[in-house]
């Protein structure tokens, strides 16, 4: 046997000596016990003490809320994804209380507008979406469908150019069309309830997505206050086969403060 390869058969009986020998003292006793892991580490993780806790240790005391979160889409969510680790509050409630969160960047790590995310999800694009208000005035965040309710004005019932319906108070309107609102408290149509060209809001507030209320554009429907001959009074009134006939009234005037130009 050439005397290279003695050397080198040599060198490797050394090699797997000292590897033999240093796995004896490196490697723990309990390697191998319940499979390929220290079975001592199982232990180790018990005595830890718990950060994070069951949804149950919070139902303990929260039962009201948690009565309401169980029956909505955030029932599959832990209560301290959004308040945080409860161990400490748990112990002691009154010296740790657990973060509350109103921002609506908060609720858009989850809700903003992202194409990545599952289509269960709903999102919004938060830079629009009733920027004026925080997300928790209009979506109760443990059971996020709408939580207003459906206040009414002093002339509850009755018929808008749009059709008969529930009139609903204008600053509830506003909570999510903050823009709409605002625009139209600065102009002449502020004395007009939104119901009497959307139709009835009491279905959209309850499920905007499934109750989209009307847009009317067409002059027509303008015509029916605005059109020379028409039974209101004290507005202004134009001839609509004359004046601008080839356009629509929104062409010209903003239908919320219709003044401006």
């Amino acid at each position: 046997m050439p005397k290279q390869v003695q050397r080198l058969l040599i060198a490797f009986v050394i090699f797997v000596g000292l590897f033999l020998l240093a796995r004896h003292f490196l490697v723990p006793a309990t390697f191998g016990d319940l499979g390929h892991y220290r079975a001592d580490a199982i232990k180790d993780a018990k005595d830890h003490e718990a950060k994070y806790l069951d949804t149950i240790a919070c139902r303990s005391c929260h039962k009201g809320i948690d009565s309401v979160k169980s029956g909505g889409v955030h029932h599959g969510i832990n209560c301290q994804t959004c308040h945080g680790a409860g161990y400490l509050h748990a112990k002691d409630p009154k010296n740790n209380p657990l973060t509350k969160p109103t921002e609506r960047e908060f609720c858009g790590k989850c809700h903003n507008e992202n194409a990545a995310r599952p289509s269960f999800m709903k999102q919004v694009d938060i830079s629009k979406h009733n920027t004026k208000s925080k997300c928790i005035v209009c979506h109760n965040p443990h059971s996020p469908g709408f939580k207003l309710e459906v206040p009414k004005t002093a002339n509850d019932a009755g018929t808008s150019a749009a059709g008969s319906g529930t009139k609903i108070d204008d600053a509830t309107c506003g909570k999510c069309h903050n823009t709409e609102y605002t625009k139209k408290q600065s102009g002449v149509h502020k004395v007009n309830n939104c119901v009497m060209c959307h139709g009835n809001g009491e279905k959209h507030i309850k499920d905007p997505a499934a109750n989209v209320l009307s847009k009317p554009k067409g002059r027509a429907f303008c015509a029916q206050c605005h059109g020379t001959g028409s039974t209101t009074s004290g507005i202004k009134q134009i001839d609509v086969k004359v004046h601008n006939p080839d356009g629509n009234c929104t062409d010209c005037h903003n239908p919320h403060s219709p003044m401006d130009f």
